[in-house]
């Protein structure tokens, strides 16, 4: 299981940076910056992971347990400190596959982002300081993709990417960009689709790279107002206390 894993997580960094690295967009950089990252974990239970992380925007620390006891709603307890503050406190449901969990910054609003993935599905979650709760923004549920796999990075014009791949080669892919005024996400499609190979009567069919054709028609659509729901892949029983 652990080396399927692995060649899943792979998959997903080889198609980010491909398209990264080969297809340069048009539209101007983000301001979002990763400022924490565990990648994907399998624990057994009982088994903790803590990991501290020093940043220029402070020091966060990320524990991840397993639990032994309880109901499979409540079987992984993740906790996030910033500066000894704890920021954020909840769980996340059994999932053999395990859990990889992400902090990002969006520099222009000072607002901070937590992403959990559990490969088959991935969210991203806001901490509002204002009230001390966690909201839902992005649940890859929301968006089509063929593809079970999934995981959200900084991309290398600094905007949120989401990636669903197949665990081969294909992929879809969105970009995600802070917009103010909606106070909310914006998103467009990035994904980039081969051209339909072209071949002579009585010849091997053939496949140029250059003639790939990217779906962006440069639109930025509103991401859907999510709400929570029974089967998130995390969620808070209470408010955060001491924030």
């Amino acid at each position: 299981m652990k080396k399927y894993v692995s060649r899943i997580v792979c998959v997903v960094l080889l198609a980010f940076c491909i398209v990264s690295f080969a297809n340069i967009e048009t539209a101007s950089a983000g301001n979002f910056e990763t400022l924490a990252e565990t990648g994907i974990l399998q624990l057994g239970k009982d088994e903790k992971y803590e990991k501290q992380f020093d940043t220029k925007d402070g020091v966060f620390k990320i524990r991840l347990r397993k639990l032994r006891l309880g109901p499979d709603r409540k079987r992984y307890h993740v906790i996030i400190w910033r500066n000894d503050e704890r920021i954020l406190d909840g769980y996340c449901p059994q999932n053999d596959l395990g859990y990889g969990i992400s902090v990002f910054r969006e520099n222009t609003s000072n607002r901070l982002f937590f992403c959990v993935s559990g490969l088959t599905r991935t969210e991203l979650f806001g901490y509002e300081r204002k009230n001390n709760k966690i909201e839902k923004y992005i649940d890859s549920r929301d968006y089509y993709s063929p593809y079970p796999w999934s995981a959200m990075v900084v991309d290398a014009d600094n905007d949120l990417r989401l990636i669903t791949t197949d665990g081969d080669s294909a992929n879809v892919q969105y970009k995600f960009f802070w917009v103010p005024s909606k106070n909310w996400f914006g998103y467009k499609d990035v994904s980039v689709y081969p051209s339909t190979p072209s071949y002579d009567e009585g010849e091997d069919y053939s496949y140029d790279e250059e003639s790939e054709t990217s779906y962006d028609d440069g639109t930025i659509y509103e991401a859907p107002q999510t709400t929570a729901s029974a089967d998130d892949i995390f969620y808070e029983d209470v408010d955060v206390v001491g924030s």
